[in-house]
């Protein structure tokens, strides 16, 4: 990059934004969940979201209509098999000028912040352009079928911390360049970790150097699994960064489902957001009218 277009962009940097902190996602037919992920996310700080709807039929247009109205839900539709990395550099675009912090995550992780702090206030601990947050991946807790409760209600087992070496990013937009995987966006800036470490690039999880992410401040809980039936509609939907090959999706198999169905530690945290979760999809579906997606019981 010209070294003059890089100077201008360090110096272009306003202090007040219409949003601390936003996040992303690209979902396909979750509309069971994202009420929930929502409410749980403004909880913590979250103001702002970028949903990117991957060709979902289950009634997510209706049941978003609320928030879009009210600017805290943007609604962009993509159609076809690969759009992840589309996905998110168009969110990147589109949050330069509206939030100061973009988080990028799917619809089954959380982001937890683990002393109950604001997200912002952890963010601007770290004089950083950028933040590498470890996943805690949650098992099934032995739940084979779905039921109408909460996901951090249901799910409340996860693996030891040393189980997998993968993290999502937290990141001043105005410093993206772009997403090269999923997981990382290249940075004009330090990219660190909760303990201060500096992230050259992505520590992908197959070398065999990488340490699992110290999940003491911060962390995401990825339900990756959450019941069997669950992950075996989940496996259908196929990988969002991956397009169809010969009209096929990939799927994921039950050696996945094995291999993340880690229950060793029993973690309630999660549980003393649930009322208030609970209260406000309540809230939100009498406001919209939206009988079709009641509080689940």
């Amino acid at each position: 990059m010209d070294k003059n277009l890089r100077h201008e962009l360090f110096k272009r940097e306003k202090k007040v934004f219409p949003h601390e902190v936003g996040l992303a996602v690209i979902i396909k037919n979750e509309a069971s969940y994202i009420l929930e992920w929502i409410e749980y996310h403004r909880l913590i700080g979250v103001s702002k979201f970028y949903i990117f709807d991957n060709d979902s039929n289950d009634g997510l247009d209706h049941l978003l209509g609320g928030y879009i109205q009210r600017g805290i839900v943007e609604l962009t539709k993509l159609h076809g098999s690969g759009r992840q990395l589309e996905a998110y550099n168009i969110a990147i675009q589109k949050s330069k000028n509206s939030v100061k912090w973009l988080g990028v995550i799917d619809a089954d992780e959380f982001i937890q912040v683990m002393d109950g702090e604001k997200l912002s206030d952890i963010l601007e601990k770290y004089k950083h352009v950028g933040m590498l947050v470890g996943w805690s991946i949650f098992g099934s807790d032995g739940n084979k079928h779905f039921d109408n409760r909460l996901v951090m209600e249901r799910f409340t087992r996860h693996a030891y911390d040393d189980f997998i070496a993968d993290y999502k990013m937290i990141f001043n937009p105005r410093k993206a360049l772009r997403f090269v995987n999923p997981h990382y966006v290249q940075m004009l800036g330090s990219v660190i970790d909760e303990q201060g470490n500096r992230i050259y690039s992505y520590p992908y999880i197959t070398n065999i150097e990488v340490k699992p992410s110290s999940k003491k401040i911060i962390r995401i809980n990825h339900y990756y699994t959450k019941s069997l039936s669950e992950f075996c509609e989940k496996s259908k939907r196929g990988y969002a960064d991956m397009p169809d090959d010969q009209g096929l999706r990939k799927q994921r198999s039950m050696i996945d489902f094995q291999r993340h169905d880690r229950n060793e530690v029993l973690d309630k945290s999660m549980l003393k957001y649930t009322f208030k979760v609970k209260e406000n999809i309540l809230f939100y579906n009498h406001e919209n009218g939206l009988k079709d997606f009641s509080l689940r019981k």
